[in-house]
Parts: structure tokens; sequence; C-alpha cells
């Protein structure tokens, strides 16, 4: 796991923590609604983490497949649409991550905005 996967854990982690804190104190309807929406927040980054552990599988196993028809000599080119299909999934899997990372205001390490917020400069 990566250092920006492990605090995007953390932060959901945290965040659905305080929720659920919250709604079991018994809040008043304004904090019990943020409460909800908190949960319900944490729910779907959860599930879009789901979805790029599947598309980072699914590319692991086109690499696979593609190994296989590498080894057959009448193969390759369904070889090379494999590979392709797998770095599209793993494009597709990094894009979502980094999606993630800039919502939750957890980017870090070189690159434009790194450590600032939505990657803006701050004066």
């Amino acid at each position: 796991m990566s250092p920006l996967e492990r605090g995007l854990t953390i932060r959901l982690l945290a965040v659905r923590v305080r929720a659920e804190a919250v709604l079991k104190a018994g809040p008043s309807g304004h904090e019990r609604a943020l409460a909800e929406d908190a949960v319900r927040l944490v729910e779907a980054v959860t599930n879009l983490l789901e979805t790029r552990d599947d598309l980072r599988r699914e590319a692991r196993e086109q690499r696979e497949t593609a190994a296989r028809w590498k080894l057959r000599r009448c193969g390759r080119r369904k070889a090379a649409f494999c590979l392709g299909t797998a770095m599209a999934y793993h494009r597709a899997a990094d894009r979502l991550n980094a999606a993630l990372a800039d919502a939750l205001e957890l980017r870090t390490g070189p690159g434009p905005g790194a450590g600032e917020p939505h990657g803006r400069s701050v004066p």
C-alpha cells in the first residue's frame, strides 16, 4: 500500500468514526444530517476504492493473458491487444486514485501543487 493509499484509508476511517460518534450522541437535526451525509460520502469513496482495486485486478489478469498468448506463435496480436487493455485499466485506476487524493486533499510528493489543496498555490 502506497503512502497515498494509506493516508486515504486513514482519512476515510477517521471521518467515518467521527460521523458515527456524532450519530450515536443523538445530535440535533442539522448535525444529524451532516453526519449522515459524511457516512454516505465515506461509503461512496469506499466504493470508488473498490472499483480502483477491481481495475487493477483486471489489468493484472489481462497482463497474464497476454503472457499466455505471447507463448503461442499465432497469438502475438491477441497478446498486444491484452497488453493495451491492461495498460488502459492501469491508467484508469491511477487516474481514479489521483482524483480521490485531490478531492480529499492528500496529494503529496513531486509534481504541481504538491501538498497544496486541490493543486492551487497559496501565497
